[in-house]
């Protein structure tokens, strides 16, 4: 059952919404204005990033002030990058004046995701990767293997709830943590990691900055906050005038024997121009049945 944000708690966090003022400032940002790291910043520059999106305006500089934040924005409005590039950035202001060890965990639900989120912080670390180590624990990997892994202290730790959970069981390296991201929290809560989470939030040490990212503001994120934030700061940049508006939403009703025909017509016919993402119910298993179907029509996927 969905509750509204004022609904959470008697103690309201302030939640910053988006007015006139705030949208203009956002559109007028500029990574430069972040004083980010040049590595950092040629890295954004080899993507073709010229400016940032409305939630990247308004939460990167939130993060960078060591402040605790929930953010609610559309899926594609780059909520990755939000704390992605202020991590990266608070990684190479401290290097060489700490001592080594793993600041920064990140939680996401699935395996896939996992793999986006290293991905992503390999793009955006190219000219600094000596200075900023991560690595990625989603498989199912022997205890010796995960142990050397977590041995080269690696300051960037992506993984699903239950890898986090029993990788904790074999070192303590989450003693020294200072930012926790809980990506999609709203499906971190509600994939079955209940246990992993109560385990995770007692051995997390107090008062670590945490940043939750969901395309919504559901009773599971609320069940996530309260367990893993203290008096955050709310984003809710959902709004349907925001990032992506203009788009135009068409529905057909079919059969499952239609499904495959469908979007095999879509595509053939360019109907659907360019780069497609394609979303799939069930499991990755159809997944891949959908890109074999689709290379036998010399329709490249991945």
């Amino acid at each position: 059952m969905k509750r509204k944000i004022d609904d959470l708690q008697e103690d309201k966090p302030p939640i910053a919404l988006p007015d006139a003022n705030t949208k203009s400032s956002s559109k007028d940002a500029s990574f430069t204005d972040y004083e980010l790291d040049p590595r950092l910043l040629k890295a954004i520059a080899g993507q073709s990033f010229h400016k940032p999106t409305t939630p990247q305006a308004l939460a990167i500089p939130q993060i960078l002030d060591g402040k605790s934040l929930v953010l609610r924005a559309k899926t594609g409005s780059g909520k990755t990058l939000c704390y992605l590039l202020p991590i990266i950035e608070g990684i190479l202001r401290t290097k060489g004046n700490t001592q080594a060890s793993t600041s920064a965990l990140v939680l996401v639900p699935t395996r896939e995701l996992a793999d986006q989120v290293l991905r992503t912080i390999e793009t955006f670390t190219a000219y600094c990767q000596k200075d900023v180590r991560a690595i990625k624990l989603s498989e199912q990997l022997p205890d010796e293997v995960v142990r050397s892994m977590l041995a080269s202290t690696p300051h960037i730790v992506v993984a699903t709830p239950s890898r986090a959970c029993s990788s904790i069981k074999l070192s303590s390296w989450v003693s020294n943590l200072k930012v926790l991201v809980i990506d999609e929290s709203d499906l971190v809560s509600s994939y079955g990691y209940d246990d992993d989470l109560t385990t995770l939030s007692a051995s997390i040490p107090k008062g670590v900055q945490t940043v939750l990212t969901s395309a919504t503001l559901s009773s599971d994120v609320d069940h996530v906050k309260n367990r893993f934030c203290k008096s955050p700061i709310i984003l809710d940049l959902n709004e349907p005038d925001a990032e992506g508006e203009g788009i135009t939403q068409y529905f057909v009703e079919c059969g499952e024997d239609d499904k495959f025909l469908l979007i095999y017509v879509l595509l053939k016919l360019k109907l659907i121009r360019g780069k497609c993402l394609i979303f799939v119910a069930d499991d990755v298993d159809r997944s891949y049945r959908l890109k074999l179907y689709l290379e036998q029509f010399g329709i490249r996927s991945a």
